[in-house]
């Protein structure tokens, strides 16, 4: 297939064609577009953001908020940059007023973020459900829409133990073929950690 259509770059070993840079990005908002029926603006640094007129004066209030809360400035600009996705993201769906919001318009934006990191996640969807929070308790919107914003499942990877009892480190010397050369190396290796410690750097 990648022979057929002329597509011979391995994107791992090679630097990105610059030329093939706007044909890939086509094909990128017909995948958005297939998936989501809009196309999502893409992450760009802007000096200043311009507010729809119809979020202009929830916005404002909604700073004003974060200002009262005393915010760091660091936290409150990385919380509005993130609620500005989802106001743009908002009058993409023709959303004209915060009334407007549904569960399913909710839902979808979730949807649409899934490919982002699992942390990036997280700090989306406490954003966005704080923000849905201050829309009810502002008398903005008649019904809490901040419940429904989906919890995010988070699995669990435990750590790697920082001790270790002395039966686990016997049981793993003893572990150790020293009939070999390469069984003796690792053993000395370990006996030397075992003894001595090893600390994280």
């Amino acid at each position: 297939m990648r022979e057929k259509y002329g597509c011979t770059t391995n994107y791992y070993l090679e630097p990105f064609p610059r030329k093939a840079k706007q044909a890939i990005r086509s094909i990128r908002l017909l995948g958005d577009y297939q998936l989501h029926g809009i196309v999502i603006r893409r992450i760009v640094k802007r000096k200043g953001y311009v507010k729809p007129p119809q979020f202009e004066e929830i916005l404002t209030a909604y700073e004003k908020e974060c200002e009262t809360n005393e915010y760091s400035m660091r936290g409150m600009r990385g919380r509005l940059q993130r609620l500005f996705f989802f106001v743009d993201y908002l009058e993409l769906r023709n959303v004209i007023k915060v009334d407007d919001i549904t569960p399913d318009i909710i839902s979808n934006y979730v949807i649409s973020i899934c490919p982002k990191h699992e942390k990036s996640i997280a700090s989306i969807l406490t954003t966005l459900r704080v923000f849905l929070r201050f829309l009810y308790l502002h008398g903005f919107t008649e019904r809490d829409l901040s419940l429904a914003v989906p919890k995010q499942t988070r699995y669990r990877y435990p750590a790697v133990p920082s001790t270790w009892e002395p039966t686990e480190v016997k049981r793993m010397l003893d572990a150790i073929d020293r009939g070999s050369p390469r069984g003796k190396r690792d053993y000395a290796i370990l006996l030397l950690v075992a003894k001595l410690g090893m600390r994280v750097s």
